[in-house]
């Protein structure tokens, strides 16, 4: 019997968590553009303060403790929400995917695996799902979904290599400065991408239970149990 597990609250808490994201987000984009002016004034032998480091120091420190605490929600939110999704899909499609219902946590956290593995699982959902409802008549192809995976994902890896090549330069480097507000910048498109993909999953999730073979069979469980509710 196909049993498919409620997956809307999740999806609407990891946008929530995200939008958080980029509130932070823009907080410390405009705290690394200060940043910016004060080592440029520094390198041009201008003026600046003690007092004024410290004041910018405890700034930013408040700014990225902000930062850390909305993007640890989200990528919890995130990954119970992508797993969810994932197991959904292996209710579907049982025996037909390409990794199983674990791998949609743990490729997060597996060094090099995590550079591909997710967006391959990403792919993978959109790309049945939508052969799922078109077969069954209830949606049509739509390519702009899977360019907003492609867009999420390409722009998250650049954000995550643009931070560790700022990361490892010089604390005092206007240009190390600059490559973190380009990281910054790349992050947050990555984050809207996210957002955008999310919801257009959310859609066509919410269109499975109508497929015969769900509706006569199974539908939604309501339990949240079967898969440890993560």
């Amino acid at each position: 019997m196909i049993k498919l597990k409620p997956n809307k609250e999740r999806s609407n808490q990891a946008v929530l968590a995200m939008k958080f994201v980029l509130v932070a987000s823009g907080l410390m984009l405009f705290a690394q553009g200060y940043t910016v002016k004060i080592l440029m004034d520094i390198e041009n032998g201008n003026y600046f303060s003690l007092g004024s480091g410290e004041n910018l120091l405890i700034g930013i420190g408040i700014i990225g403790f902000l930062f850390m605490v909305a993007f640890i929600f989200s990528a919890v939110f995130f990954i119970m929400w992508f797993r969810r999704a994932y197991y959904n899909l292996h209710q579907l499609l049982p025996g037909k995917l390409k990794y199983s219902e674990g791998w949609a946590a743990g490729a997060w956290f597996v060094p090099i695996f995590n550079l591909f593995g997710p967006y391959q699982i990403s792919a993978e959902m959109h790309k049945n799902t939508e052969n799922l409802l078109v077969e069954n008549e209830l949606d049509k192809r739509d390519s702009s979904r899977f360019s907003t995976v492609g867009w999420w994902w390409g722009l998250w890896i650049t954000s995550t290599v643009i931070s560790q090549v700022s990361n490892n330069m010089d604390d005092l480097s206007s240009t190390g400065a600059w490559m973190s507000i380009v990281a910054s910048l790349i992050s947050i498109g990555s984050g809207f991408m996210a957002i955008r993909m999310i919801q257009n999953y959310t859609k066509m999730e919410d269109l499975l239970p109508q497929i015969n073979d769900v509706s006569a069979r199974g539908g939604i469980d309501e339990s949240d149990l079967l898969d440890s509710g993560i």
